[in-house]
């Protein structure tokens, strides 16, 4: 029985720690995409509350389990402020620094 790529299609995540540098709260917009950081590959937004100076554990989704796809570490973790049009972007880390 062959199986179509689709059935080997499935959704994993990772945790990333994220740190808020500013002394401001704020409320961040974070996912996960590929093809240099593109903003149309975010499929699995999440929006999380982050106070001044804290630090948090956040899980993001990404599609997985297609023999060609890409090692996580040649992802980019994606952010914003929900106001905001533009995403920022830095090459995938466990540790994120928003300021």
């Amino acid at each position: 029985m062959l199986l179509s790529l689709e059935a080997l299609a499935s959704k994993c995540s990772t945790n990333i720690s994220v740190s808020n540098a500013s002394a401001l709260d704020k409320t961040i917009e974070f996912c996960l995409a590929y093809e240099n950081a593109s903003t149309e590959r975010c499929l699995f937004p999440k929006t999380y509350e982050i106070s001044a100076s804290q630090k948090i554990e956040i899980s993001l989704s990404f599609m997985c389990g297609y023999p060609s796809d890409p090692a996580l570490e040649e992802y980019w973790v994606l952010y914003r402020t929900p106001k905001s049009k533009e995403f920022e972007w830095q090459k995938f880390n466990k540790t994120l620094i928003i300021k």
